[in-house]
This record gives structure tokens, sequence and C-alpha cells, in this order.
């Protein structure tokens, strides 16, 4: 089904109608603002530039349908279904997508300002380059995504499924991820000032380079992590599990080490000025060419086991 330009206004009568199938149509640059289109079904159409904004999609089905640059702020989406859709550079400010499958839909560029994405499904999305500022993932599934150099900043992602997720570059400042699911992920150079990690299963990740300073991931589980050269500063780790990590290069100054099980890690070139290691388990860990240290911090070290601490 094909519809013109001119052709457009017979589609809410068609929908009003009982009619719900308008797979292929094209719609290009039509304005649909505030439209009811609920339950319909526009698979493999082509809604590039269309304009829904505040329009209710909820329950609609647009897979892999095109909605290149489409303005759809304020919109219904909750459940839709948009797997393998195209939404570059789409504008999706204060959306509501609750629920809604997304699974390896393109959303690169996108605009997700204040969005509404719990428990949206997005395996596999592309987000690179998107603004999901203060947007809300709570229990989004975000396995094996790409959030690229992504505006993630102050998102609500509590709970959250992010393994094996490409996070590299991306702006997470502020974010909340207490209890987030980030095994094996990527955030390589990743910005994640005053970041909650708290209780989050960072097993495997890579966090090499990462803006940590001031985050909290107290309670986190941080065995075999990748912190090479990240910046800790003045971060929270109270009873976070790094065993086996490698912190090499990594600063630390001001870091609260307080239980923390650093055993078998490596803290090769470190810097840990103001560090507290109250309670700290270090047997095996590397602390060769580690500066800051105090020499009551030296002797304690040593005697719980710690290896290659500077004299």
């Amino acid at each position: 089904m094909v519809l013109s330009t001119t052709a457009a206004s017979h589609l809410v009568i068609q929908y009003q109608s009982g009619e719900r199938d308008f797979q292929n149509v094209n719609l290009s640059r039509i304005n649909l603002q505030q439209v009811i289109l609920q339950d319909a079904d526009f698979s493999y159409a082509n809604l590039s530039g269309i304009d829904l904004s505040e329009a209710n999609l909820k329950k609609t089905k647009l897979i892999w349908t095109d909605l290149n640059g489409a303005v759809l702020r304020k919109a219904n989406l909750t459940k839709a279904y948009l797997l393998y859709a195209s939404l570059l550079w789409a504008d999706l400010r204060e959306s509501n997508l609750a629920g809604a499958n997304l699974g390896s839909a393109n959303l690169s560029q996108a605009n997700l300002e204040y969005a509404n994405l719990k428990d949206a499904n997005l395996t596999g999305v592309f987000l690179e380059g998107a603004n999901l500022t203060a947007a809300d993932l709570t229990g989004a599934n975000l396995y094996n995504a790409s959030l690229q150099d992504g505006d993630f900043s102050g998102v609500n992602l509590n709970h959250g499924k992010l393994s094996l997720t490409d996070c590299t570059k991306a702006h997470l400042s502020g974010a909340s991820l207490y209890r987030a699911d980030l095994e094996r992920a990527r955030l390589i150079q990743t910005r994640l000032t005053g970041v909650n990690l708290t209780e989050a299963d960072l097993v495997g990740v890579d966090l090499s380079y990462a803006r940590l300073n001031q985050a909290v991931l107290a309670h986190a589980q941080c065995d075999l992590a990748t912190l090479v050269s990240a910046d800790l500063t003045n971060a929270n780790l109270e009873q976070t599990s790094l065993f086996s990590a490698n912190l090499e290069g990594a600063v630390l100054s001001g870091a609260n080490l307080e239980g923390v099980d650093l055993r078998e890690a490596n803290l090769e070139n470190t810097q840990l000025d103001g560090v507290d290691f109250k309670n700290c388990q270090v047997r095996g860990t590397v602390f060769t060419d580690a500066v800051g240290l105090t020499s009551e911090q030296k002797k304690f070290l040593r005697s719980h086991g710690a290896l290659n601490v500077r004299r």
C-alpha cells in the first residue's frame, strides 16, 4: 500500500474504519501529530521525516520501519514493536517507550532526552552518539548494545542489563546503575564521574582510562576487571571485590578501599595518596612502584601478604 502526501489524511479514516494493516506505506514527511494509531502495523513502511509528536502508537508494529529523522516527541510507544527499525537522528524527547521492543534497532544520533524506557528491550541496539540525558532505563535490557560516544548523563539504569555492552567514550556521569549487570562490558575512556554503581556486577569489565572520580562502587563485584590508568580519585569502593583486577597506573588518591578484596590484584604504578586500606585483603596484591603510601600502610600491606611494596 502506498499513500501519496495528499492521500495521507485518509489514513486516519481507514484506521477509524477498522483498518490496521499499513505495511509498506509511504508516509515520508507527513504531519500526523497527536494521531491515534494504536495496534496498527507499519512494518516495512517509509515513515522517514514524519511528524508523530504526541501520537498514540501503543503496541504499534514498526518492524524494519524507516523512521530516520522522524519526530516522535512525547509520543506514546508503550510496548511498541520496533525490531530492526531505523531511527537515525529521530527526535524521541520525552517519548514513552516503556516495555517497547527495540531489539537491533538503529537509534544512532537520536535524541531521547527524558524518554521513558523502563523495561524496554534494547538488545543489540545501536545508540552511538545518541542523547539519552536524564532518560529512565530502569530494568532495560541493553545486552550487547552499542552506546559508543552517547550521552547518558544522569540516566536511571538501576537493575539494567548491560553485559557485553560497548560504552566506549560514552558520557555516563551522574548516572545511577544500582545493581546493574555490566559483566564483560566495555567502558574504555568512558566518563563516569559521580556514577552510582553500588552492588553492580562489573566482573570482567574493561574500564581502561575511564573517569570514575567520586564514583560509588560500594559492594560491587569487580573481579577480573581491567582498570588500567582509570581515574578513581575520591571514589567509594567500600566492600568492593577487585579480586585479580588490573589497576596498573590507576589513580586512587583519596579513595575509600575499606574492606576491599584486592587479592592477587595488580596495583603497579598506582597513585595511592590518602587511601584507606582498613580491613582490606591484600594477599598476593602487587604494589610495584606504587606511590603515596605511608610507612604505616606499607607495614600493614607487607604483614598481610602484599607483594613488591616499596621500602
